[in-house]
């Protein structure tokens, strides 16, 4: 086991050193932020002594090694158009994403997993069909389009919600759901099948049997020993709503990360749009791991083939 936990984290490790160098050449190749940040009449040799103080004006293996010497030391650098550390302005803006994103979660886990459950049961039934439907038409949808659609209906034309910004928790509900539709599809889909796995096995037969009750038996019996690759999702699922969230904030003006990072790329703000993928990235690969270590402790096969 410690050795499967060493080889995880030895991957996580390289996994997020590769995130940065992609991040780190992506964001320069956008286009030269001094010119962003200048005034009109400034000079040229403004421009260059402005480009040099950041250490713009250095090649790129010394920038890198410069950036990743830095975010090891928690110092993701300062914005361009703020002026403040980018931690900073994360720290500001995550509370707004995690609100969101802690909705969708909500959302995903009330209406997949009774769903998904049930239409296992009642598989070829009207409840199964209905929900083989939504699930297909929630993973077609895109998330923008869903989040117009919804903007139109309960902002436009029948004036019970607000359609953006961030105020009360009536601001929350549009965004939450159109932020979980995508994943209540999925989840729904894999607790569908996980169900359907397990509701022929011996044990379940041998349970119904003995006169236990359906309840039980779908719930303590079926669901319990289905579970696994549905935590397992669950695990993931907060940290890809957050990652997901840029298009749903973008569409509703939440103040969140992933209005903070489109807002980064409009202006190359070059330090923002670096300390919110790596934290990201960092977010998503962590829990990854700790899954997966969770996994291997839970089922030995995995550490031994993997």
């Amino acid at each position: 086991m410690p050795r499967y936990i060493l080889g995880r984290v030895v991957q996580s490790i390289v996994s997020m050193l590769v995130v940065s160098v992609v991040v780190f050449a992506l964001v320069r190749l956008s286009g030269d932020p001094i010119t962003i940040m200048m005034p009109a009449e400034a000079t040229q040799k403004d421009i260059e002594l402005m480009r040099a103080s950041l250490g713009l004006d250095r090649p790129w293996p010394v920038q890198y090694w410069r950036f990743i010497s830095r975010v090891a030391q928690g110092d993701f650098g300062k914005s361009v158009r703020f002026r403040r550390p980018a931690l900073d302005l994360i720290a500001e803006r995550y509370a707004a994403t995690l609100e969101l994103g802690g909705l969708a979660v909500l959302i995903v886990i009330a209406v997949a997993l009774p769903v998904g459950v049930y239409s296992a049961v009642r598989r070829g039934g009207p409840l199964d069909y209905a929900a083989r439907m939504f699930a297909a038409l929630g993973q077609a949808v895109p998330p923008f389009w869903l989040g117009l659609v919804l903007v139109l209906i309960f902002g436009v034309l029948l004036h019970l919600l607000p359609t953006s910004g961030r105020g009360t928790p009536l601001h929350v509900i549009l965004p939450g759901i159109t932020l979980g539709w995508f994943a209540v599809a999925g989840l729904m889909r894999l607790t569908r099948s996980s169900m359907l796995d397990v509701l022929g096995s011996e044990y379940v037969k041998l349970a119904r049997i003995k006169g236990l009750p359906e309840r039980q038996v779908i719930w303590k019996h079926a669901f319990k020993n289905a579970a696994l690759p549905i935590v397992t999702f669950a695990a993931l699922l907060f940290v890809s709503l957050l990652n997901g969230s840029i298009i749903v904030e973008t569409v509703f003006g939440w103040p969140g990360l992933g209005l903070l990072v489109i807002e980064a790329v409009d202006s190359r703000d070059y330090p923002i749009v670096q300390a919110v993928v790596l934290f990201l990235s960092a977010m998503y690969i962590g829990v990854n791991l700790i899954v997966d270590v969770l996994y291997a402790y839970l089922n030995p096969k995995i550490r031994y083939s993997g």
